[in-house]
């Protein structure tokens, strides 16, 4: 997800001919952090990352196996973002032991990440 803080304005009154002052933040900055829910006992695993990219979804996989031992599948339902359709990060998941699972296209109700263990 990509949380960010900056003023977004919807609609408001000023009188006609005034000028209104709107206080802002200084700059535009994102907060970018990858995580994943473990319906097993709802634990939530996350990273912070300066960027959202291939690189940084295989580092996330790769601490969600060392979280999650053993020889089970984890079971990732996620949305159909570029990073997450990546061949080289399926083929990734596939070496360790983690099924992807895609979401339907435009499903934004529905969107994010949840990790599952299965035996």
């Amino acid at each position: 997800m990509h949380p960010q803080h900056q003023t977004q304005l919807t609609y408001g009154w000023i009188l006609k001919g005034e000028r209104k002052t709107i206080a802002t933040v200084a700059g535009r900055r994102h907060l970018n952090i990858i995580g994943a829910i473990c319906l097993n006992g709802h634990r939530f695993v996350y990273q912070q990352a300066d960027r959202v990219n291939a690189p940084a979804i295989a580092t996330f996989l790769v601490k969600l196996r060392r979280l999650n031992p053993g020889k089970y599948v984890i079971h990732l339902i996620w949305d159909n973002a570029g990073y997450h359709r990546d061949k080289n990060i399926q083929k990734f998941a596939d070496g360790l032991g983690i099924k992807l699972h895609y979401l339907p296209p435009y499903s934004p109700n529905l969107n994010g990440t949840i990790m599952e263990n299965a035996t």
